[in-house]
């Protein structure tokens, strides 16, 4: 009995996903595409660019399963027969092909631009956006309405579902390892996790998603929900606005600027308020309190959306357009006429959600593309500084840095523009560039430059994958001094060495001590040797470029070394300027150092410099030092009475 139970289970199971797989196939083949294309990276993670090479496949793949699903959900609730389902999928692969080479190609198999991966985002915005009205277009809101609850509530359900299996297989795989002693692959876990997210939870999702539009014809908002919202949520929101109110009057008594966080808290709370409005839109009747209570909440919208353009319009004029910035015009825009038009027709459900993926294709597509007007705002300042301030004439850099063909070395002088810009604007121009490099590339800086930057960079980053484009070019513009802002350090230029020394074995011949040195923020670090009759410290100038030796015994101090770093930074830094900050050959890690008493050399593994005005102060420093005692003397008083060392 038991047997036929099973397999009765199992038979039923297989048949539901055979129809759901008949249903959405376009959606499910996306899934197991994107799956595989995570298998693949996660199997070859150490191959050189197997990430930059196949995220725009993965990112594609992941869209399909929004797009496939709008297409055949579309087909079957307006009844469509299969040639326009298989025109419905060519016009799909065509969309999606055309975003995949609308998506950045990593150049040099190294540089991943992030902000043109906004374009994708939005995309898949849109979509889902697309998803809540068009399969029901023309048919009237509350049923629309009913579809979406739907659509929510199944999407919990199968995130509830496949992630419990998820976690249920990922306990089972670690009591096995655990207990059993059977190896599991670390990796097993990241791939079950994958395929839980774009293969079984999706067609978990699918499978409760009825095909019919009389299913939607008669549906009611669970109870559970329906407290929810009117007893938690929407006090919340009433919370939310009060605050924003007092914000906005106490701003206005003392004169000042909204801060510029309160842009995005704007936007989440009024997002947020729609949404729950839209999940009560069922109880709402005409002039009942819920209606009342919505026009009201739209109506108070209208002058928080002048904080929200306030807030950032004071920064745009300070520092230019950029991605965030412009997307948060763009949907202040939205919200102040949405809420007009609301107040208007209240009843609207499709208004919000269809004039909403319409900004999502305004911002990703066309003249008005975020990535395209942010990167256009940032040249036009970069470009502005450095005429004003001699940098730039004739459309080219002045005294700008040059290279030797197939060589680090450089022909020109180094840092001859530092005295044209003032702190502050080698910090802007530092901080555009850094822009540019995270977001869009520098097609558009190059031409202020009479090398050609991209066969310098290919060659660059060819020789160190840690090799920094920002650093780079401004470099290459002749300034040298531009504060440190890459790290947020204010005291002065922040740079870090890097070497991989210490994962080598290590010889100690030829020396008496060998013991780590950690100095982190110039603090004292002191080491106890052998049988605490020995005590090494050594400490670093809090001004200066030097560490001291000091070597006691019984609190008797018998060796006082100085040891100047400065050379050695100096040479750090000149062959950063054409390798990168990081990644530093061993060799050119050590320092050797021979005073009156002992001889001293230091293997660093890394260390964090400020460059100030006057010279390098270290910041922390991590390594080995070896030290061997030159005077016979000292041998004898060291020795006696403590353990010998081999």
């Amino acid at each position: 009995m038991k047997k036929f139970f099973v397999k009765f289970r199992v038979n039923e199971l297989l048949e539901l996903s055979g129809e759901t797989f008949k249903k959405f196939p376009g959606m499910i083949i996306s899934g197991l595409m994107a799956f595989l294309v995570v298998y693949y990276m996660i199997e070859n993670e150490k191959l050189p660019g197997v990430f930059e090479k196949h995220i725009n496949y993965l990112l594609v793949s992941a869209l399909g399963i929004v797009t496939f699903f709008l297409t055949d959900i579309s087909v079957w609730l307006n009844k469509l027969n299969l040639k326009i389902r298989g025109g419905l999928y060519v016009i799909n692969i065509v969309i999606l092909w055309a975003i995949y080479h609308s998506l950045p190609q990593a150049e040099h198999d190294t540089f991943i631009r992030e902000g043109l991966y906004v374009k994708y985002a939005l995309w898949l915005v849109m979509f889902h956006l697309l998803v809540t009205f068009l399969p029901l277009w023309g048919k009237k809101d509350w049923l629309i309405w009913n579809f979406n609850l739907q659509l929510l509530l199944r999407f919990v359900a199968s995130f509830i579902y496949s992630y419990t299996i998820l976690m249920g297989v990922s306990f089972a795989l670690f009591l096995i390892d655990f207990l059993l002693k059977v190896n599991v692959d670390g990796d097993l876990y990241a791939k079950w996790f994958f395929f839980t997210s774009f293969v079984l939870s999706p067609w978990i999702f699918a499978a409760g998603v009825s095909l019919k539009i009389e299913d939607y014809e008669n549906y009611s908002l669970p109870g559970f929900l329906k407290k929810f919202c009117l007893y938690v949520l929407l006090p919340l929101l009433g919370v939310y606005i009060l605050i924003f109110y007092v914000y906005a009057v106490k701003i206005l008594i003392q004169g000042e600027w909204p801060q510029g966080g309160v842009a995005a808290m704007i936007l989440q709370v009024s997002v947020g308020g729609y949404l729950i409005f839209s999940i009560l839109y069922g109880l709402i009747e005409h002039k009942n309190t819920l209606f009342k209570l919505q026009r009201l909440y739209f109506l108070l919208l209208l002058p928080l959306s002048f904080v929200l353009y306030l807030a950032v319009d004071i920064r745009v004029e300070n520092y230019g357009l950029t991605i965030s910035r412009l997307i948060l015009l763009f949907l202040n825009v939205w919200l102040f006429l949405i809420s007009i038009y609301k107040l208007w027709k209240p009843s609207n459900l499709k208004i919000v959600p269809l004039s909403l993926s319409v900004v999502a294709l305004l911002m990703a597509f066309g003249p008005l593309n975020i990535v395209s007007l942010s990167e256009q705002s940032q040249v036009n300042r970069l470009k502005t500084i450095l005429e004003e301030n001699g940098l730039l004439k004739n459309g080219k850099i002045v005294n700008e840095l040059i290279y030797a063909a197939k060589s680090d070395t450089s022909l020109t002088k180094k840092c001859q523009n530092d005295g044209l810009l003032n702190d502050s604007l080698a910090n802007e121009v530092y901080m555009i560039l850094w822009y540019l490099d995270k977001n869009t590339g520098f097609e558009k800086v190059n031409r202020f430059f009479s090398q050609n930057m991209d066969s310098l960079i290919h060659a660059k980053a060819s020789e160190s994958k840690y090799f920094n484009e920002t650093d780079f070019y401004i470099s290459t513009m002749s300034i040298c001094n531009y504060g440190g802002y890459r790290k947020g350090n204010k005291e002065g230029k922040e740079l870090n060495f890097y070497s991989a020394a210490k994962f080598t074995v290590k010889k100690i011949h030829g020396y008496d001590f060998m013991f780590p040195v950690y100095l982190y923020s110039r603090e004292t670090k002191s080491i106890l040797y052998a049988d605490s009759l020995l005590k090494f410290e050594v400490l670093s100038e809090k001004q200066k470029p030097v560490f001291y030796l000091r070597i006691y015994k019984n609190d008797s101090l018998l060796v006082n070394s100085t040891i100047d770093m400065k050379n050695f930074i100096t040479g750090l830094i000149n062959h950063s300027e054409s390798k990168g900050y990081y990644d530093v050959p061993q060799e050119m890690m050590k320092v050797h150092v021979i005073t009156d008493n002992v001889k001293v050399k230091i293997e660093c593994y890394d260390i964090v410099v400020i460059m100030k005005s006057e010279e390098p102060v270290i910041k922390s420093f991590s390594g080995d030092m070896y030290v061997k005692i030159e005077n016979a003397d000292l041998i004898d008083a060291l020795m006696k009475d403590s353990l010998e060392v081999d």
